[in-house]
Order: structure tokens, then sequence, then C-alpha cells
């Protein structure tokens, strides 16, 4: 079938331009059907072969790289998912420095990088991340991505690394006055809570949290936000 839909495909972007529309939706989507990220990714690379410096395509290919990365259990595996996923990401910001969805999904990536290899190498990833989300906050100030990635980055590193979680939180609460529905904020938001031991704001957060019904990023909602909200409720039912 693919090689029927591909011809298509180059032929409706080098007459139109790529259009990556139903490509946002395979991966904003993904957990409907575990072939949605295998058909983004041939939109992209459709989309990469009429123009090898699509920096449109190159980021959306991070994001499924990534995405997929996430889902592994192996750390090998998760690490060369997260490494192409910061090649296509930097691929993306060289070709278009004002790309603030290509400085997300590079920061992302290192922060995926990072994890896997450990806190041993905060030291090298850590500032690239932190100014890759702050770069993506420069271009366009209403990144909740950026702002949400930032923020995660400054509940979680501590303060001799440069870590503010009440700058984290103001940037959250901005983030979300952006966009209520961008589900992963309130998690990030629930968390610094209870690193302040505010159990009763956390939970606040993270009910309204699961009462969102209409999840800006349904796959990251339904896969991942979702229950952890829940079990963060759980961990802290009593405190």
């Amino acid at each position: 079938m693919l090689k029927y839909i591909l011809p298509a495909l180059l032929t409706l972007i080098s007459l139109h331009g790529a259009d990556f529309t139903k490509a946002d939706y395979y991966i904003d989507n993904n957990h409907k059907s575990s072939t949605y990220l295998c058909k983004a990714d041939s939109i992209c690379q459709a989309a990469l072969s009429v123009n090898p410096k699509d920096a449109q395509a190159l980021w959306r290919l991070s994001s499924i790289q990534f995405t997929i990365g996430y889902t592994k259990k192996k750390k090998a595996e998760r690490l060369e998912y997260y490494k192409r996923a910061k090649e296509y990401a930097e691929k993306a910001k060289t070709i278009d420095p004002k790309c603030a969805d290509a400085w997300f999904w590079y920061g992302t990536s290192l922060s995926g990088i990072l994890e896997v290899k450990g806190i041993a190498q905060a030291i090298t990833y850590g500032g690239p991340i932190k100014k890759a989300f702050e770069k993506g906050i420069a271009i366009d100030p209403t990144h909740v991505g950026s702002m949400g990635a930032l923020a995660r980055w400054h509940v979680e590193a501590p303060g001799i690394l440069g870590g503010d979680i009440e700058y984290a939180m103001g940037l959250l609460k901005k983030a979300l006055s952006i966009d209520s529905c961008y589900t992963v904020l309130h998690i990030t938001l629930a968390k610094a809570y209870i690193k302040q031991k505010k159990y009763s704001k956390a939970r606040d957060i993270l009910n309204k949290c699961l009462a969102v019904k209409t999840p800006t990023v349904p796959a990251g909602y339904y896969l991942n936000d979702k229950k952890q909200a829940r079990e963060l409720l759980a961990k802290i039912k009593d405190k």
C-alpha cells in the first residue's frame, strides 16, 4: 500500500508544500492506534524527500523518535531513539533557528538522554537543556511546551545547578493561563507543590487535571498524565 501512497504524497507536497495537519493528528493521538506514529513518520519523510531542509518535518520526526523511545523498557533502546530525536531537532534548529518547536524538541531529547545516562551527566546536559527551553520561550513567549519543560527543569534541578522552584511555579501558572488543557503542566505544578509540602494545593491541581475533557495532547494525557495524576493523588492521600 505504501508504494501507492508515497507517490501521491510527493505529488501533493511538490504542488502545494508540505501540510502536516494529518501528521500532527497522528502524533497527538497515537494512543488510538499503534500505526499512527508510523503514518506520521511517512508523511514527514515524504516532505524531506522533496525538501531535505524542511525544519517542520525535522522537528516532527524528532518528536516521533522521542515518543517511540519513551515506550522502550531497555535503556539502550531508549537512548538510541533519544539520540535520533536529538539529531532531527538539531538539524531543524540549525536550518530554522527561530523555530520554537525545534528548540523544544532539542531540549526534550537532551532531557531523555540525561534521564537514561543518569544524574552524573547533569553538569554536561543540564545547561544545554535549560538554554534550549529558554530559547523556545524567547522565540514564542506563548509556547506552553517550552514553558512547562523549563519549569520541570527548575523543579527537578538542585539549587546548586540553578533550580528555582518559585520561578517554576510562576511559569507553570502562566502557561496554564494560556492553555489549561495542556495536562502535563498540571502534573509538574503538582510535583512542585508536593516538594513544598503543599499537599492540598497539589490535590486541587491533580483533580483539575483529571477533570480535563479535551486535552491539548490527548496521547500525552491518556498514556501518561492521567495515570500520573491518580498515582500522585494516592501518594499524598493522607498528607
